[in-house]
C-alpha cells in the first residue's frame, strides 16, 4: 500500500466527534455479546506459547544489557508516529542531566501500549497512522530482526479488535520488525530473570477465560518475585524477577 502522509486527528471537530461517538457505542454494544478475545481462541487449534527471548534470535549478543523500548498512544498522524518509531529504529546519542554523553541501542524487543491507532481502528488507519510511520522509520533491519509485541488500548478496540489481530496476530513484519505474537496477550521470558507479561482487558471487561488458563500455566514458571512492577493501563504490562 502506498505510503500516506495522514494529517493529525482533529479531536475538536464536530464531525469526528460525533463519528467517534457513534463508533466507540457500536463496538461498546457487540463488545458485551460477542468477545473476538473468545473467538481468536477458538479459530486457532495451536495453544499460544511464551516467547523467550534468551533463546529466540534476536540482536543480543546473549551478555551483557538487553535493551527494551516501550512505546504506546502514538496512533495520531504520520509525522508525531513517524518520530516517536525514529527514536526506537535507531541507536540514540543523548546527554544526562550531569552532562554525560550516553548511548542508547535499538532494543532488541519493542513493546507497544495500546492505542496504535485513532481515533478508531480499521485496516485503512492502521496503515496511515501505524504501518507507514514505523516502515518509514526502520524499512528493514538485518537478521536475527529486533521483534515487536502489541497490547490493544480502547481505541484498538473499536472494531472488535479485527483489524489489530490481523496485524500483529499475522506471524508477518512490519517494516524492520518482526511480530512473531500469536494472540492480543503475552508473556516474554526475558534474560536475567526477568518475565514480562501483556494482557487484554477489552473495553470494560476482565481478561477472558484463555487468557486466564494461560497466564495461570505461566505463574508456575514464574516462581518468587523480588519486585514486581507493573504499567495500568486497558491492557496492562507486567514485569516480574525470579529468584
Amino acid at each position: 500500500m502506498p505510503r500516506e502522509f495522514c494529517p493529525m486527528v482533529s479531536w475538536y471537530d464536530p464531525t469526528e466527534l460525533m463519528r467517534s461517538a457513534r463508533d466507540v457505542f457500536i463496538s461498546t454494544l457487540l463488545g458485551r455479546h460477542s468477545d473476538h478475545r473468545l473467538l481468536e481462541a477458538l479459530a486457532t487449534r495451536e495453544e499460544p506459547k511464551p516467547f523467550d527471548c534468551t533463546m529466540e534470535p534476536l540482536p543480543w549478543s546473549g551478555a551483557g544489557p538487553f535493551w527494551l523500548d516501550y512505546l504506546s498512544d502514538t496512533g495520531d498522524g504520520f509525522n508525531p508516529a513517524y518520530a516517536m518509531a525514529s527514536c526506537v529504529a535507531s541507536r540514540l546519542s543523548v546527554k544526562s542531566p550531569d552532562g554525560r554523553s550516553l548511548d542508547l541501542e535499538r532494543g532488541a524487543v519493542l513493546i507497544l501500549g495500546g492505542d496504535q491507532v485513532y481515533p478508531t481502528a480499521s485496516r485503512f488507519e492502521y496503515q496511515r497512522r501505524f504501518v507507514g510511520p514505523f516502515r518509514a522509520a526502520l524499512p528493514d533491519a538485518p537478521e536475527p530482526r529486533p521483534k515487536m509485541f502489541a497490547i490493544p488500548g480502547n481505541h484498538d478496540w473499536y472494531d472488535s479488535l479485527v483489524s489489530f489481530t490481523r496485524l500483529f496476530v499475522s506471524h508477518d513484519r512490519i517494516g524492520g520488525w518482526d511480530a512473531p505474537q500469536q494472540r492480543s496477550y503475552f508473556a516474554l521470558k526475558l534474560p536475567y530473570g526477568w518475565w514480562l507479561v501483556g494482557t487484554d482487558t477489552q473495553l470494560d471487561s476482565d481478561i477472558d477465560k484463555p487468557q486466564v488458563d494461560f497466564f495461570s500455566q505461566r505463574g508456575a514458571q514464574y516462581g518468587p518475585c523480588r519486585s514486581r512492577d507493573s504499567l495500568q493501563r486497558r491492557a496492562t504490562l507486567d514485569l516480574r524477577e525470579e529468584v
